[in-house]
C-alpha cells in the first residue's frame, strides 16, 4: 500500500534539509512526499529543487508564489 506524507513548509531553510533526509530514510513503507512551500522568501526553494532533481518520483514540491496561509 502507498501513502501520502504532507510538509507544509515556509522559510525553512535552516531545517528542511534534515527534515527531508529523515522521510527519505524511512524504509518500511511505501509513500510519496508532498511538500509545499508557502511562498518562500528564503533558499528554502532553491533547496527542494535540488531535493526534486535527486529523489525523482517520490518526492513532489509545490511552490506558491506567495505565503497564503494553510487554508489555501
Amino acid at each position: 500500500m502507498k501513502f501520502g506524507i504532507l510538509s507544509c513548509v515556509h522559510n525553512a531553510e535552516k531545517f528542511i534539509q534534515k527534515h527531508l533526509d529523515s522521510v527519505r530514510e524511512q524504509k518500511r513503507c511505501n509513500y510519496v512526499h508532498f511538500v509545499v512551500d508557502d511562498g518562500s522568501t528564503d533558499s528554502t526553494p532553491d533547496i527542494l529543487a535540488e531535493e526534486l532533481n535527486r529523489r525523482g518520483t517520490d518526492l513532489l514540491v509545490l511552490n506558491k508564489p506567495q505565503r497564503m496561509g494553510t487554508v489555501h
